[in-house]
């Protein structure tokens, strides 16, 4: 005889309850990867919006200073003083007025058509221009002179004080001609 083949059984309240089980967690998962996803997506907006902003800032502010920039040196070149090539104590005192106005610029220099060459570095703008020029602590602006010698063309350092009180004196030639300069 063959035996009775035994059935599973299973109750009702054993079907629901797996049914409800299987429905809540496909509803969870649901739910977790929908919240995920928008998520995601609203963080991805949020941030393009901030960098968009940050961005747009960013651009307002170098128009701004780019502007700036073109008036103040609109206004030195329209200043009939700088054609002067002996005021150069006036050239000295306008060009740090500016710089500590504005204190990115790094300097402010004048090549004339002669070939000779004036600039006022501002030395608390960089480290390296100190460590370049090998100026001292103290030492907050140098003047840069090119100029026409007997020898030929020599350049002169002078580095100032914050007061414009001259420290140290250095000469040498040089065959720089601002003429030669891509301005």
């Amino acid at each position: 005889m063959s035996k009775p083949e035994k059935r599973l059984r299973t109750s009702i309240r054993l079907t629901v309850v797996v049914f409800f089980l299987l429905a809540t967690s496909l509803t969870a998962a649901i739910a977790i990867g929908l919240q995920y996803y928008f998520g995601q997506k609203m963080a991805r907006e949020n941030a393009q919006a901030l960098y968009g902003s940050a961005s747009d800032n960013i651009a307002a502010r170098l128009a701004d200073d780019g502007q700036a920039n073109a008036n103040i040196m609109t206004l030195l070149a329209q200043n009939p003083l700088l054609l002067d090539a002996a005021a150069q104590a006036e050239h000295l005192s306008l060009f740090t007025s500016v710089m500590e106005r504005n204190p990115i610029y790094y300097g402010i220099y004048l090549g004339r058509a002669d070939g000779t060459f004036y600039e006022v570095v501002n030395l608390d703008n960089s480290v390296y221009a100190r460590e370049m020029y090998r100026a001292l602590p103290q030492d907050r602006w140098l003047v840069i002179e090119v100029a026409r010698q007997q020898a030929g063309l020599e350049r002169s350092f002078r580095y100032l004080s914050s007061n414009l009180t001259e420290r140290l004196i250095r000469t040498e030639l040089t065959d720089f001609d601002a003429r030669s300069r891509p301005w």
